[in-house]
């Protein structure tokens, strides 16, 4: 999950300069990060030469995505305008990002809309319940992200479920109508709340 990377990244480097354009959305000079005791590089930065060092974050809906970081080879002050042209590109890269995140969310909405619409008429075109199912699971297992489609009935006693109608693809589980599968009630509640598919 790109969300989850992005706070393990932001809580592993939070001392280093990047960590701190993590933490603050903001970019962050350092004249010489070879004399800064937050800079744990420092060493890597001695060895190649590198002195001064900016970062500036890469934001997607007011969330730091990334960091880009760049060094120099000689102690500098800080330089609004060379931090105002990188911001600028971060900024593009940025919206770029938001762009991208946009259009698969309407492309995922999109599918889902159709199979839909697949799945209406394909309901409107057949009168009982047994072959209006056939066509949903169908459906779902070759246009959906699941490998395999089910419909069952869950007792809540014996935290079984009774299975009522499977998918073609499901049939290769040897777990067809009748059968009585073990569920984890945990597990259960994650999908009913959409957690888990």
């Amino acid at each position: 999950d790109l969300h989850l990377s992005i706070r393990r990244q932001r809580q592993m480097c939070i001392r280093d300069s990047s960590g701190r354009v993590w933490a603050s959305q903001r970019p962050v000079w350092v004249r010489d990060v070879t004399k800064d005791p937050n800079f744990p590089r420092a060493p890597l930065a001695v060895q190649f030469g590198l002195k001064a060092a900016v970062g500036i974050p890469i934001l997607a809906d007011q969330e730091v995505i990334a960091v880009m970081e760049f060094f120099v080879f000689e102690d500098r002050p800080e330089d609004e305008r060379l931090i105002q042209a990188i911001s600028t590109l971060a900024t593009q890269r940025g919206l770029l990002f938001q762009r991208k995140r946009a259009e698969e969310e309407l492309r995922y909405q999109l599918t889902r809309m159709h199979l839909l619409n697949r799945i209406v008429r394909a309901i409107a075109e057949r009168q009982d319940v047994r072959s209006i199912l056939e066509v949903t699971l169908q459906y779902l297992e070759e246009h959906m992200p699941v490998a395999y489609a089910g419909i069952g009935l869950y007792d809540e006693a014996t935290q079984t479920v009774r299975v009522l109608h499977v998918g073609p693809r499901s049939r290769a589980l040897e777990v067809g109508p009748g059968a009585v599968v073990s569920v984890d009630p945990a597990v259960l509640r994650r999908v009913v709340e959409d957690k888990v598919l």
